[in-house]
């Protein structure tokens, strides 16, 4: 059950400063502390998945956050394509639909590399909100098109989804305890950053108390002046909750 993660594992911590050289230096002060790291669209198409090894080198597992979406033999091609640079999660937009997660599950079944990566389905970028998807003709609320997205990947082979901390408690109920969560758009305190584009946020014990498996954290952790004591502030914070609900 994902509630069994220990707190350090459930942290990404996002690399996605520009240029990727600029993220190495925590790949160094996090190492042995960190599990997970992110790594996007922005530096993979400036410098090539070969960066990867750069985190696989340092011991991490990555999350490689590329959002796919395209017809379905040219996302599950591409997957194929990937692989063998070394990851262990990647995202998809569920927008795609099934017949694309469908084919994405079955490139990596039928991989020949060992290191298979899980699948997670991208429900609504935290970008957005209410008039956003109105505007895209989506006439019910977030959550309801959140959980509407979230079953049709459980269904079409994904192994969890990308929501935001709104999101997660009806998720979590609509999808069951194993099905993985993993939430961007986490601010130590539940603060918006007037830096970020993220607009549904939430602090990190929050989403953690309402089922989120994993969280991806990014500038609270870079901007710290002790980044190593910000990772473990926030590794206590989750451990406090999840000791909580055990006395619950």
């Amino acid at each position: 059950m994902t509630d069994k993660i220990p707190a350090s594992e459930r942290i990404i911590v996002a690399l996605d400063r520009s240029p990727f050289s600029e993220n190495l230096p925590m790949l160094d002060i996090l190492k042995g502390k960190a599990k997970w790291v992110k790594i996007g669209l922005r530096s993979i198409l400036s410098e090539g998945p070969g960066i990867l090894h750069h985190a696989n080198d340092g011991g991490y597992k990555i999350l490689l956050d590329l959002k796919l979406h395209d017809i379905p033999t040219t996302v599950a091609s591409s997957l194929g394509n990937l692989i063998p640079y070394g990851f262990d999660m990647v995202t998809l937009h569920v927008g795609g639909g099934r017949r694309m997660i469908e084919a994405c599950r079955k490139s990596v079944d039928e991989s020949d590399d060992n290191r298979k990566p899980l699948l997670l389905g991208v429900t609504l970028l935290t970008s957005l909100d209410q008039t956003d998807i109105r505007d895209l003709g989506v006439m019910y609320s977030v959550a309801g098109h959140v959980k509407r997205l979230a079953e049709i990947a459980r269904d079409s082979g994904c192994d969890g989804v990308v929501a935001s901390g709104g999101e997660v408690k009806i998720v979590r109920n609509a999808c069951g305890d194993d099905f993985l969560i993993v939430t961007p758009g986490i601010r130590p305190g539940g603060k918006d950053d007037p830096n970020s584009d993220q607009r549904r946020v939430m602090s990190p014990g929050e989403a953690v108390k309402l089922g989120s498996s994993m969280l991806v954290i990014g500038r609270p952790i870079h901007a710290a002046e002790d980044p190593n004591k910000a990772f473990d502030d926030i590794v206590k914070e989750i451990e406090g909750i999840s000791e909580q609900a055990g006395e619950s």
